[in-house]
């Protein structure tokens, strides 16, 4: 008998009581409502919470729900169901989950599973789940099942399903990327800084000394074809960050070019992946740097002559005002000296057919080019 009264309390305290305080919610910013037992009212202090309890926060308002053994739940923007000691309900809005034991998130029909790490949530329709630093963190959604690594994300659609994974997009404006990932932002924008100057030089156009060094890794025309509508700049920042992985075989090297490019070209910044694959961002930002200083800039093609008179001709007759400086005639063995207009009138029209033909062709271009510059002067 006291064996079968021992096994009924173990499933009692296992089942729950919707009475028993499993945590805390408070506000972080703005104001928070606290929904216990259908009656709902405004968090102005750290509250108890129960399995059932609801947290609502509107707009930019920020609350937090700390579950047992160090779980906490920032929530922005949204409702948050109380389920268990170690699971809760994304009903709307972002979450950010920092847990140091094992944790169930539900949201828009998926659940997610980790023992520790740092996860977030974004919208539980059409929203994405996305993996900082996590341990064993699986995504369930009906009959899939996706283990998410680090610095990785996936979205879950209307109707659950769980789209493929891809690297985990950051921003310098989101308040959680910053908190956690400053450090990729910050080589994010140098690099940027840098880029910007080299993409200005040379456009959509490869230079020459930069496909050489890449077909010397192995990397040619057909490899670079996936890449035409990629900035230039990443060729070079890819093959910066190949050399900064320790890759010193051509073949190694060219693995590396193309990976760290593909990812890239799928969405992770140069800053995470350095992030990712413990790459100094300091020696990468210098290497970056190195690179496109060794690129000589070429030279711009010369211009084509002109065809005929590159500036129209001055009308007949027409006087220019003011008078052009004189132009200095010699004297021609077949053409008596002829003395050039004075500054104070006369018609130049008069002296030209004394000139010689290639010589009056010359003052009318000179003619027409003073005529040009008269509204500028």
């Amino acid at each position: 008998m006291v064996a079968v009264i021992l096994v009924m309390s173990a499933c009692s305290a296992g089942s729950g009581d919707s009475n028993q305080t499993l945590g805390s919610a408070s506000v972080l910013e703005g104001r928070a409502t606290l929904t216990h037992e259908g009656m709902t009212r405004a968090i102005n202090a750290e509250v108890p919470v129960t399995a059932g309890d609801v947290v609502s926060v509107e707009g930019r308002d920020v609350a937090l729900v700390r579950l047992s053994e160090s779980r906490d739940f920032e929530l922005r923007g949204g409702d948050l169901t109380v389920v268990s000691s170690d699971a809760v309900s994304l009903e709307g809005g972002s979450l950010l989950v920092e847990a140091g034991g094992a944790v169930e998130v539900r949201t828009g029909g998926a659940r997610a599973l980790f023992t520790t790490g740092t996860v977030r949530f974004d919208g539980p329709v059409v929203g994405r789940i996305g993996a900082y630093y996590a341990e064993g963190l699986q995504i369930l959604s009906g009959d899939q099942t996706i283990d998410l690594p680090r610095y990785w994300q996936l979205v879950v659609g209307s109707d659950g399903r769980l789209d493929q994974g891809r690297p985990l997009q950051i921003t310098g404006d989101d308040i959680w990327d910053q908190r956690l990932l400053a450090g990729a932002l910050e080589t994010d924008a140098n690099l940027a800084n840098l880029a910007r100057g080299f993409d200005a030089q040379f456009g959509a156009t490869t230079p020459p000394a930069l496909l050489e060094r890449l077909s010397d890794i192995g990397i040619g025309a057909d490899a670079l074809a996936a890449f035409v509508g990629s900035p230039r700049s990443d060729l070079v920042l890819a093959l910066a960050f190949a050399r900064e992985l320790k890759k010193d075989a051509a073949s190694e090297l060219g693995q590396g070019f193309l990976e760290s490019l593909t990812l890239n070209a799928i969405g992770a910044s140069w800053g995470l992946l350095a992030e990712q694959f413990g790459v100094d961002p300091a020696r990468f930002i210098e290497r970056f740097q190195a690179e496109i200083n060794s690129i000589p800039i070429a030279p711009p093609p010369a211009p084509t002559p002109p065809v005929g008179p590159s500036r129209p001709r001055r009308p007949s007759g027409a006087r220019p005002s003011p008078s052009p400086a004189p132009v200095p005639v010699q004297p021609s063995p077949a053409v008596p000296p002829v003395t050039s207009p004075s500054p104070s009138g006369g018609n130049p029209d008069s002296i030209l057919p004394l000139l010689p033909e290639d010589l009056r062709r010359i003052i009318d271009e000179l003619y027409g080019l003073v005529e040009d510059l008269l509204p500028i002067i």
